[in-house]
């Protein structure tokens, strides 16, 4: 049974004509009903300021509670930042020393070495990167006909699950930079490099021998490398360009997956900053900013925020961004021929099977999981309400209905990239309710009811069907922390 608000304070009456305190404290309307309909609908506490003979704090020791909580959480938050970024400017001074010798199982110096930022900076060595460099020479993966290769298999296995980009409109950009990477701007080479870094993440290990001659872990490391130095060279610190923002979360996105891949845990507060120094959360629907744009700058917020999520899933923490912080509407539903810079009306939704379908349902369930995944102090700062295991266990499920409604029920499963795309957004909502099993040690009762047991069997059933369906296996990357999930 949900926990419904309760009335004002025994004792006391609400004021005539004033907006309980949560209305107030949100700035928005009250109905001042008892409870009001917006605590009914958010399962919040329905609270009045008393009328009483004398002065009463209970408002002003609830906002000051509220701020204290606040203000708490935005120094931790800036102080990680902080450290994560002093760290990151010491490396990169490093990487401009010259170093003698150097051997194949060192460590990159700023992916790796930020990897391990909690460790003695001192006791890190530096990484010489003759030996990358020498093996990249070898491969030719920069040459401008593999980087025209490395951006079709970009087009064929990354874009179609990682909606970043407008494809046509990047592709003139990309295509202009592949012919002279040595003339082109910083920005745009910086995102070239993280654009093959994601190419290289999507090919087999066989794949790299065979069409780019060297290992996968060795074109992996040299990629790395040149994401590393250009993000230097391009200041991504102080940076405000939605390109070097687009290839810094591309490297995040797919570093998340890479064994071997940047600190993204320590990284995702920089791609916030940058997100927030540009404005991106909050919409442009009301500005001058033109349609095209707003639509670019959406995707890119809602990627930033879903990597948010999903980072915090995988440290054990809770995420960064708070809900009263953005307010950026989620991506049209629309393909990318739908779209054109120069466009003057924003695109309409289409319920349908667009190019935009597997991300806008990865974006739902990781935004809807930011409600009963995380802890209760999360919570309150989100005003979520505090649910129980059944309530949880209830609300996926209508997120499952949702999302088939909305998403899946367009599918065509005789494709192979959209029966890859149906098979891994239903595990990631299996992986949702499993991850609501676990029940702490002192908890009575059993840990795994009939309904958990069968949703563990579907699970493997569902990551077998994956395995063993040949034909996606180009788009399987990104599923690598779904099909490798503790079970």
């Amino acid at each position: 049974m949900l926990n419904m608000p309760s009335h004002s304070p025994s004792g006391g009456r609400a004021a005539r004509g004033r907006s309980c305190l949560e209305c107030r404290r949100r700035k928005i309307g009250c109905d001042r009903s008892h409870p009001c309909s917006y605590c009914v609908k958010n399962k919040i506490q329905c609270t009045y300021p008393e009328l009483s003979g004398g002065p009463s704090c209970t408002d002003a020791t609830y906002k000051t509670e509220i701020l204290r909580r606040r203000v708490d959480g935005i120094d931790e938050r800036l102080g990680l930042l902080e450290q994560s970024m002093n760290e990151i400017k010491i490396l990169l001074m490093e990487r401009n020393t010259p170093v003698l010798g150097g051997s194949t199982d060192s460590r990159r110096t700023v992916s790796r070495a930020v990897a391990n930022h909690e460790n003695d900076m001192a006791s890190q060595p530096i990484h010489s990167s003759m030996t990358i460099d020498s093996a990249l020479e070898e491969a030719d993966i920069f040459s401008p006909t593999t980087l025209v290769s490395m951006w079709q298999t970009y087009l064929e296995r990354v874009d179609p699950l990682i909606k970043l980009f407008h494809a046509p409109s990047m592709q003139k950009i990309v295509m202009q930079t592949f012919k002279d990477l040595e003339a082109s701007s910083p920005t745009t080479v910086c995102l070239t490099y993280a654009i093959v870094y994601a190419a290289v993440m999507s090919m087999s290990p066989t794949e790299c021998t065979s069409e780019l001659h060297n290992s996968k872990g060795v074109l992996l490391e040299g990629c790395r490398t040149k994401v590393d130095q250009s993000l230097s060279r391009v200041d991504v610190l102080n940076t405000r360009n939605m390109h070097v923002l687009q290839a810094l979360v591309l490297y995040l996105i797919c570093g998340r997956l890479d064994p071997k891949g940047p600190n993204v845990h320590g990284l995702i507060g920089m791609a916030i900053g940058i997100s927030i120094k540009l404005h991106l959360n909050r919409d442009g629907d009301a500005g001058s900013i033109p349609p095209f744009e707003i639509e670019m700058r959406r995707r890119l917020w809602w990627h930033v925020l879903t990597l948010d999520v999903l980072t915090a899933q995988d440290k054990t923490t809770d995420p960064c961004i708070l809900g009263s912080s953005f307010n950026t509407r989620i991506p049209s539903n629309v393909s990318d021929n739908r779209l054109d810079p120069d466009m003057s009306k924003e695109p309409i939704d289409r319920p349908d099977d667009t190019e935009m379908i597997f991300t806008l349902a990865r974006f739902a369930i990781t935004f809807y999981s930011r409600q009963f995944m995380f802890s209760s102090q999360f919570c309150r700062e989100n005003s979520y309400a505090i649910l129980s295991l059944a309530e949880k266990r209830d609300a996926i499920r209508m997120l499952e209905k949702q999302i088939e409604d909305e998403y899946l029920q367009y599918l065509d499963e005789s494709i192979p990239l959209q029966k890859v795309a149906l098979l891994g957004t239903r595990l990631n909502l299996l992986r949702l309710k499993l991850s609501t099993n676990d029940q702490p040690p002192n908890k009575a009762g059993p840990r795994y009811d009939d309904s958990s047991i069968q949703d563990y069997t579907r699970y493997i059933k569902d990551i077998t069907a994956m395995n063993n369906y040949e034909r996606g296996i180009g788009f399987m990357w990104i599923f690598e922390d779904l099909l490798n999930y503790p079970l």
